[in-house]
């Protein structure tokens, strides 16, 4: 579901932008795709979706590219920074601005295999985190849970 805000976000202002939550809470208690249970209790995908609800939010997709969207009535200058999980290598460390109410393409970020790319980001003064797992699966479970130990899904900032 993340994953799914971040792609509609990027295509702000494109024919194929538009977003819809269904099945926000449970009805009942179930195990379901909701990210609020039956109890109120909210679940990781909670903090996954709140994490990139920011006005402004810097992201990754699948095809490499990085965004930086503005969701606010007044220009945003900002600061990014892309770093490999595993390794610690920075793969895009740079300040932007964005328009009101607009997005900006802040370059590629190279990436293969498996993995997860931390993004750190700075705009109008509000510091964020956010996150990219990237890679085809299965993946090890153990791995994917060491790389996103310090991520809002686990840590729940």
């Amino acid at each position: 579901m993340k994953t799914f805000c971040e792609m509609f976000r990027s295509r702000k202002f494109t024919r194929f932008n538009g977003l819809i939550w269904w099945n926000v809470r449970d009805g009942w208690p179930i195990i379901s795709d909701a990210v609020v249970d039956y109890y109120g209790g909210k679940k990781p995908a909670y903090y996954a979706l709140k994490s990139v609800q920011h006005d402004q939010l810097a992201m990754l997709g699948d095809d490499h590219v990085a965004w930086a969207v503005n969701d606010r009535r007044y220009p945003v200058k900002g600061h990014a920074t892309y770093r490999d999980k595993a390794s610690g290598k920075v793969l895009l460390d740079l300040d932007y601005e964005v328009a009101a109410n607009s997005k900006t393409k802040l370059g590629t970020v190279p990436f293969s295999g498996q993995g997860l790319i931390e993004i750190e980001y700075k705009a109008d003064g509000e510091a964020h985190r956010n996150h990219f797992l990237y890679g085809q699966p299965p993946f090890k479970w153990p791995e994917v849970k060491e790389w996103m130990k310090d991520t809002v899904v686990w840590k729940h900032e």
